[in-house]
């Protein structure tokens, strides 16, 4: 109680400081969403990258020099996810960023030595009940439009926000029972689709990688939801539904569509291929 007292009056100093104007230029110029947001939107966004700038813990791996750019730019991507909810949901439970200049790499003598960690290469990892670590490297590729319909920082919170009511297992906290039966019902059946169409290597709009379990399925779907949201109401329309409940918001009613997105192979159907640039290893959220 006496620790919610503190941390609210000093959200509420924070937030009765003007948002900065080169702040929001960066905004406009780094963020594809934040331009096309609704100004409502727009302003829980701006109250979520004041205080996650601040509260936060921005930790560099290997010798990487955090500017506010950094913080700036990840903080507003992860904020248009829950640019949708009211009061602004601030990331209470994430304490720490971990920003990494290139590939996240852990060998198998580091693994073996720390059993919290998963041996591989990644583009970023959201630890059950602790940090999400990101590429700075992959961010900045991703932010230049080179992979159409992924986008590292909603995924790793898409875990985090996943692990929030118990295990990383693909459902979020989702409030009542009648929501969380049309989840199970909508997801379950998305999920072993895109489980087939992986087996037989066919083309799909959802990234394979969704395929390895619930927990990726529900971060690869928040993926595609925020940055093909088009594509998705078109295809899988109740899995477009069920996200849009939960996100509440509807990015295919004010985000344009993807101007890269006719530059992705499709198929005789008209099914996108996509080539999947990233070096995400099975366990990306880890325990």
């Amino acid at each position: 109680m006496i620790l919610s007292w503190f941390r609210n009056r000093r959200r509420r100093r924070i937030l009765a400081e003007h948002f900065p104007a080169d702040w929001q230029r960066l905004l406009e110029r780094r963020l594809r969403h934040y331009r096309h947001l609704p100004l409502e939107q727009q302003r829980r966004l701006h109250q979520i990258v004041q205080v996650m700038v601040v509260e936060k813990e921005w930790a560099a791996a290997s010798g990487l020099e955090i500017t506010v750019e950094m913080k700036v730019t990840i903080a507003g991507e992860a904020a248009v996810m829950v640019s949708g909810h009211e009061p602004p949901y601030f990331f209470d439970r994430l304490h720490t960023l971990v920003i990494h200049p290139g590939t996240v790499r852990f060998s198998p003598h580091q693994a073996a030595r720390n059993q919290n960690l998963p041996a591989g290469d990644f583009d970023g990892i959201a630890w059950h009940r602790g940090p999400v670590v990101l590429s700075w490297t992959r961010l900045r590729r991703e932010l230049m439009g080179q992979s159409p319909g992924h986008n590292v920082v909603l995924h790793e919170f898409a875990h985090h926000l996943d692990g929030l009511c118990g295990e990383m297992d693909g459902a979020p906290p989702l409030g009542d029972v009648k929501r969380e039966q049309q989840w199970y019902a909508v997801t379950e059946s998305e999920f072993f689709r895109l489980v087939g169409n992986a087996r037989r290597d066919e083309a799909t709009l959802l990234d394979h990688y969704g395929a390895s379990n619930r927990a990726e399925f529900f971060a690869v779907a928040t993926e595609c939801f925020f940055e093909l949201p088009h594509e998705l109401r078109e295809r899988h329309r109740e899995l477009y539904d069920t996200l849009a409940d939960f996100y509440h918001q509807s990015p295919a009613e004010w985000l344009p569509r993807h101007e890269t997105t006719a530059n992705l192979q499709t198929d005789a159907d008209g099914n996108y291929v996509h080539i999947d640039l990233r070096r995400r290893r099975r366990s990306d959220h880890a325990r």
